[in-house]
């Protein structure tokens, strides 16, 4: 029967009980288990996966005794054959047999009810070799002797179940009642007749524990069954489920495996990858990851900035790898045309590198862009400044946060003025001097297009003079260079990544022109433009971010 048929069978078994008076006689055979003191009788659906829940799937042993005490009857007798091991103690984690070999544990009966089980609490009985166990052979063969009264027959029973089990097995006995009550015969007074008997039926232990194996289907139980009934009836079955389910968790893994495998690929990230070869080791795929994993982090290593670095976008701008550090921003009060005002000197540490345009922005750069060149900033643009490979001047920085805006979308990288900060320090390249090839400003010839030595006055293409360390193009001469700062004054203090004020009037330009004197352009010499100004003088080279 199923845990609802028993309970309502028990409960109607009751109510007769009450309602009739009488002997009342209850008989189970099947699976029984304890769990902390409790027993429970297990019905032939149970589904217990875990020992915490034994209380939800079975019939409390309380629940009958409970019943036919509440009946008030002359005499109750319980007898259970039901004290086998547990058929889920396999699948249960955390089971632990009480006592030496499970069973059922040992409770006082209500008065006017003997309970008598298959053998002693906490002991488990043997399942016998025909259709009943070995207790319950011997008791239909002892109920039937006549003139046997219930404390002869109870003993009778004993001797002959630890006989036939080798005394392993021995029928205990709870309970006491002051009157005689016999089965068959009567002791020459008659027998008592027994009222409204009930008898549950359950089946044999290895049919409990196959219903189980069936139900849940997997390796752990199914190895269970094998290893209690290794020749058993459901043994052949048993084996070719155990078959089954091993090639299906051998499919399943690779299933597994694949998934794992499909992401890893889709997110294409080096954790994704190292998380595969965690899960699978030895893995189909584990030399293409760990390949996968070498190319992105040669990748990353790339597009780490560092000093002697370069890298190129489709529009042929070079950026050179600037490393971080610190150094001294403004200028030391023995330069010569210093603005003391406006150069104050301070430390200055950039936490982190970037990548820095190799050269000023150029015309064609600047059309590919935009679609095509400024042609004048107020007069005619003379003829001797257009070019190609020449900075792109009379850009307003307004105009060129529009030229960044555009650049953005192309899908080419994400583009950004440099800090003041940025590049003073791209100039200075390690120096600490005026210019950042010494402090002789007769070098200028050879590093900067600056009015002392350009003869004419008019635009150079781009990195025909020497470069810095670190190897970057007309950081000094040649045309001024904004960059994103509003117009502030060095506060003497040492700042870590400044970004300048966050509003004003005019913004930086630094580096210097072809029209000034050698002096302006040191590399701590500022200028301060409105932001919508233009000029031949005035151009610009951006900062790629990662």
């Amino acid at each position: 029967q199923s845990k609802r048929q028993m309970e309502i069978l028990i409960r109607e078994f009751g109510d007769k009980l009450s309602r009739q008076g009488g002997v009342g006689l209850f008989f189970y055979a099947g699976h029984g288990l304890q769990v902390k003191g409790s027993n429970y009788l297990i019905p032939v659906d149970a589904e217990i996966p875990a020992e915490d829940e034994v209380e939800y799937a079975t019939v409390n042993l309380n629940f009958l005794l409970n019943k036919m005490d509440a009946a008030k009857n002359d005499l109750n007798i319980v007898i259970l054959d039901a004290c086998r091991n547990n058929p889920f103690a396999r699948s249960w984690r955390n089971f632990r047999d009480v006592g030496e070999g499970g069973g059922l544990a040992k409770i006082t009966p209500p008065t006017g009810t003997i309970m008598l089980y298959a053998t002693q609490p906490g002991n488990v009985a043997s399942d016998g070799t025909g259709r009943n166990g070995l207790f319950t052979e011997s008791l239909l063969e002892q109920i039937r002797k006549p003139d046997l009264e219930l404390d002869a027959m109870i003993k009778q029973l004993a001797r002959d179940v630890s006989e036939k089990s080798g005394k392993k097995q021995m029928p205990w006995k709870e309970g006491i009642v002051t009157g005689d009550f016999y089965f068959a015969g009567g002791g020459g007074n008659g027998a008592q007749p027994v009222s409204n008997p009930i008898i549950i039926n359950s089946n044999t232990a290895e049919d409990v524990m196959w219903q189980e194996v069936a139900r849940v289907k997997t390796k752990l139980v199914v190895d269970g069954y094998l290893s209690e009934y290794p020749n058993g009836k459901y043994a052949p079955t048993a084996r070719l489920m155990l078959k089954a389910i091993v090639a299906e968790d051998e499919k399943n893994t690779q299933n597994r495996e694949l998934r794992q495998w499909e992401e890893a690929a889709k997110l294409n990230s080096i954790e994704a990858y190292q998380n595969y070869l965690k899960m699978y080791p030895n893995g189909i795929q584990k030399d293409l990851a760990n390949s996968r994993i070498n190319q992105l982090i040669e990748k990353a290593e790339a597009t780490v900035p560092r000093k002697g670095k370069s890298i190129k976008n489709t529009l042929g701008m070079e950026f050179n790898g600037i490393p971080a550090g610190s150094f001294l921003m403004g200028s030391a009060a023995s330069e010569k045309d210093r603005d003391k005002d406006l150069e104050t000197q301070h430390q200055v540490t950039l936490s982190k590198g970037f990548w820095l345009g190799k050269y000023e922005v150029t015309q064609s750069q600047w059309r590919e862009v935009m679609g095509s060149i400024p042609q004048n900033c107020g007069n005619q643009f003379n003829p001797m400044g257009i070019g190609d490979d020449k900075p792109v001047v009379c850009v307003s920085w307004d105009e060129v946060q529009e030229f960044i805006r555009r650049l953005n979308t192309m899908g080419k990288g994400r583009y950004r003025l440099p800090t003041e900060a940025e590049w003073e320090y791209s100039a200075r390249a390690e120096t600490s001097t005026a210019f950042y090839w010494g402090d002789d400003d007769d070098q200028t010839k050879d590093y900067a297009w600056a009015r002392k030595f350009a003869g004419q006055f008019y635009l150079r293409p781009v990195g025909e003079k020497l470069p810095n360390n670190f190897g970057l193009y007309d950081m000094s001469g040649n045309v001024n260079e904004w960059v994103s700062d509003f117009t502030g004054n060095f506060l003497g203090v040492a700042v870590t990544d400044p970004r300048g004020p966050t509003s004003g009037q005019d913004r930086v330009a630094r580096g210097g022109s072809f029209m000034d004197y050698p002096k302006k352009v040191r590399s701590a010499t500022r200028f301060f433009f409105n932001p919508s100004r233009k000029s031949v003088l005035t151009g610009f080279r951006l900062v790629m971010e990662n």
